[in-house]
């Protein structure tokens, strides 16, 4: 459903000029680690397994995927309060 919705978005911007679909999540949960017994993952019998370092929200940075007019303009690593003002930028509401 996700993969059939951004890809409905992006459809739209490419024959709506002016869109910018923006694909990102509000905050990161659980902390995922991946554990091993041994060094070399590739290995069945190495132990793979997983454990969260957290039940809340964690401070793992989340992706932003931007597509369609000014995506080339947002990238690179940033607060999450720069993004709206970015977008805000953008769609000239705030110089």
């Amino acid at each position: 459903d996700f993969d059939r919705a951004i890809g409905a978005a992006m459809d739209f911007a490419d024959t709506h000029p002016g869109t910018l679909v923006v694909v990102t999540a509000d905050h990161e949960t659980g902390g995922l680690s991946i554990t091993s017994n041994k060094t070399d993952f590739m290995l069945s019998e190495s132990g793979i397994g997983y454990q969260f370092g957290t039940t809340g929200h964690s401070g793992t940075l989340v992706p932003v995927y931007l597509y369609g007019t000014g995506a080339e303009g947002i990238n690179g690593v940033m607060d999450n309060t720069d993004l709206p003002k970015k977008i805000a930028e953008l769609m000239n509401l705030k110089k």
